[in-house]
């Protein structure tokens, strides 16, 4: 199995010799001057740890007759050359008081620990996150992590929950204590190493008894560790304490396989040094720096407002805590009217954001922060990275992944680097508190957000505040929604003005944002909105592609939606009422610049005039009403191979709304067929070509049903008449046709087999369909 040392003259080394999983562990032992050696006859699991004992010089002994939370505990023993009493005074509702010696040293190094009351489940992991992040050669670390198992909370509002801080590497404050409340946020008493006091369920409280200076070790420290002491007083430890030691040096022994994550984010090495000791690797790399190109702070060309100082049309949140005072954003809090879990105002008009600046200004009494590349789950509670503010001292500037598990990537003046398997490396380059100097409290402050590709960038009145550069498979977000949090606790009120974005074009990948029309012809026909999503779905699988749906029913309430597009696709009604006709001069701007821009079925079909020009030069051609004409045939396609967009398309047949004739360029300029079909006489002489005789007359011509173009000023255009029938999504053939299209118009490569997308079941066919599904019809009795 696994063995761990500790490099220090107190030397840990752990040795299991049977998995958690077996049901056994046994010999489990610390060697060194203090040796401790646990023998465990059952599994942790089972509820109970049964005789273990020690050997050393002095001993420190607890034996306890009672059931601690369901747990039978029968003589455990801890060992110390400084020897101390401990007095366990067991009740139904739990422990009510311990003393023991401050300087008792557990098998992972517990020398100065304290324990502070008032986590909640949102926080209770901060102080194991604040001390990864100031010393990563912290013995405290790995430890408190699985610690974090052992409190207890209900909901995510703080109870009496307990957690560990190390008094020298400043992690023992957690959020919610910086608003004290009885419940929420007890005092905290910090007892340094030799110092004494009493645990109540609720707090630390000072000794009463005079303590004496402790001794000092005249070894050297391990780095961010105080020397060791041998005190003569006692601090309070809970007798569940010295259960969870205990069950953690099994614990996190046998459930980490060699070269599997460790508590504190790092792989464990599979290799063995030359004494037989398992190395962790080093840290990873920290990645050389460079210049991401971001805005001067004096320069606000490109950015846009996303708040219009009215109102909050945009955004949606808990209407009891947000509203619009004088320009400002206003979410508050009163004892009346308490946030009992976090609560987040979200930017609905964005829909998402992805590489981007942002810049706000704040002013807060309490805890807040705003969420980016964020998801919801539910009642507008989010999760995702977020630039934290707060009115203390310690969170400010800092980057934290809020509900994920990892906690604080960042703190202020650190710069983070993890990489593809979740390891970390961390560096500070400022000091906090100077840092911290430079934001003012209880008045006004500039915050800019920066987020290109991996690397993220926190700044506060034009001060970099913390820098991450996050690659984790698992746990990296590339997009995601934009939200303004309030935190749970007591009354507060955050303040929040100016908001203005500025997109960024993605450096690794092309970015497509098809925009869904409204409801339209009825259940299973022109379905934008399920069409749009399915689409989203599958581009987004695609390596090298991000995709993005607006599904507002038309064009996009956000003025940056297309501001870092590489295309647009519209899928969405036509004719004189097209979104595009009132949107000219914008599509405009964007394809000068390369923009490519596809339109699927009835989203081709523009007026002749302004909108028509515009489409032939932007796209080839288009519908034109009494010119083209809208049949429903059954269509034996014919690919033109030649072109990337048919790559990996076999011919089809496939019956759908196949508009023909479209108005093209004069002389089909520039234009490249890539799906063409023949209509029968019935389908050229039908009720929808009734007077149109150019088109009666043409019997046994070839129609050009998709087009493509490259375009002079180097985007891209692509035409496709079907998509009337919803369900056609399902046609392996035409769907991954239109999805090679749309990586093509991005100015994206198209493989050699072409898209080979995920089919389409049936449920998600019926999934999302702006009108609901009829009843079938009743059967006329035999």
């Amino acid at each position: 199995m696994l063995e761990t040392r500790v490099a220090d003259r107190r030397a840990v080394e752990i040795q299991v010799l049977q998995t958690l999983e077996a049901g056994e562990v046994g010999q489990t032992g610390v060697g060194d001057l203090r040796t401790f050696q646990v023998q465990p006859l059952q599994a942790r699991q089972t509820g109970k740890m049964l005789q273990p004992g020690t050997g050393d010089l002095g001993v420190l002994q607890m034996k306890p007759d009672e059931v601690f939370q369901g747990r039978q505990v029968d003589q455990p023993v801890i060992a110390d050359i400084g020897t101390a009493e401990m007095e366990v005074d067991l009740t139904p509702v739990g422990i009510r008081r311990h003393t023991a010696n401050a300087a008792t040293e557990f098998p992972n190094r517990l020398d100065g620990f304290v324990l502070i009351g008032g986590g909640c489940s949102t926080h209770k992991a901060h102080s194991y996150q604040q001390s990864r992040q100031r010393d990563r050669q912290l013995h405290c670390s790995e430890l408190l992590a699985d610690l974090r198992d052992w409190t207890t909370s209900r909901d995510d509002s703080c109870q009496a929950a307990y957690y560990y801080a190390h008094p020298i590497c400043g992690c023992n404050v957690c959020p919610c204590q910086r608003n004290p409340s009885p419940r929420r946020a007890p005092r905290r008493t910090l007892i340094p190493p030799g110092g004494s006091g009493i645990l109540t369920r609720s707090r630390i409280l000072p000794s009463r008894r005079p303590r004496s200076s402790p001794a000092t070790s005249s070894s050297a420290p391990l780095p961010g560790v105080s020397n060791m002491s041998r005190p003569d007083r006692s601090i309070a430890i809970p007798f569940f304490f010295l259960v969870a030691v205990l069950s953690v040096v099994v614990y996190v022994t046998v459930t980490r396989e060699p070269g599997a994550p460790s508590a504190d984010g790092e792989a464990e090495s599979p290799q063995a040094s030359a004494d037989g000791e398992a190395k962790k690797p080093p840290p990873p790399a920290m990645p050389k720096q460079v210049d991401i190109g971001a805005t001067p702070d004096d320069d606000e060309t490109g950015f846009v407002s996303i708040f219009n100082g009215q109102d909050l049309t945009g955004w949606e949140g808990d209407e009891r805590f947000w509203s619009v005072e004088d320009g400002v954003i206003v979410g508050q809090s009163t004892p009346d009217n308490l946030v009992k879990v976090n609560t987040f105002l979200i930017w609905r008009d964005g829909v998402e954001v992805d590489d981007f600046e942002l810049r706000f200004s704040y002013r807060v009494d309490g805890n807040s922060g705003v969420q980016y590349r964020s998801e919801e789950f539910g009642n507008y509670r989010v999760r995702g990275y977020q630039a934290d503010f707060e009115s203390g001292d310690a969170y400010a500037g800092i980057l934290y992944d809020e509900g994920t598990g990892r906690g604080a990537l960042a703190l202020r003046g650190q710069r983070t680097f993890i990489n593809e398997e979740g390891r970390w490396n961390q560096e500070g380059f400022a000091s906090p508190e100077k840092l911290g100097e430079f934001i003012k409290k209880d008045d006004w402050n500039d915050y800019t957000i920066i987020a290109i590709g991996d690397r993220f960038i926190h700044k506060i009145n034009g001060v970099r505040m913390s820098e991450v550069i996050d690659r984790q498979r698992d746990k990296a977000k590339r997009s995601g929604i934009l939200a303004i949090q309030m935190h749970s606790g007591p009354a507060m009120k955050v303040e929040v003005k100016n908001l203005r974005i500025k997109r960024r074009r993605l450096a690794d990948a092309k970015k497509i944002v098809l925009v869904a029309g409204g409801p339209s012809h009825g259940y299973g026909a022109h379905e934008h909105n399920a069409g749009v999503k399915l689409l989203v779905k599958r581009l987004n699988a695609i390596p090298g592609i991000h995709a993005v749906g607006y599904h507002h029913n038309g064009w996009p309430r956000d003025v940056t939606a297309f501001d870092n597009a590489d295309a647009i696709f519209l899928y969405m009604d036509g004719g004189d009422s097209h979104p595009v006709s009132e949107h000219i001069e914008q599509v405009e701007k964007l394809t000068r610049r390369g923009v490519g821009l596809m339109c699927l079925h009835y989203a081709v079909h523009v007026s002749p005039g302004v909108p028509g020009e515009h489409f032939k030069k932007w796209l080839g051609g288009y519908y034109e009403t009494g010119w083209s004409t809208n049949p429903h045939w059954d269509a034996t396609v014919e690919l033109n191979t030649a072109h990337p967009v048919s790559r990996g398309i076999e011919p089809f047949q496939l019956r759908d709304e196949w508009y023909f004739n479209m108005r093209f360029r004069e002389g089909m300029q520039g234009v490249v067929p890539v799906l063409s079909a023949k209509p029968d006489k019935a389908t050229r002489e039908g009720p929808r070509a009734s007077g149109l005789s150019h088109i009666q007359e043409a019997e046994g011509r070839v129609e050009h049903i998709m087009w493509a173009v490259d375009r002079i000023d180097g985007g891209r255009g692509v035409g496709c008449t079907g998509g009337h029938v919803h369900s056609n999504w399902q046609h392996d053939g035409f769907r991954n046709l239109i999805l090679n299209a749309l990586v093509w118009v991005a100015g994206g490569e198209v493989a050699e087999n072409g898209v080979q997308s995920e089919p389409v079941s049936q449920d998600e066919i019926d999934a999302n369909q702006d009108y609901p599904k009829p009843e079938p019809e009743p059967q006329p009795e035999a």
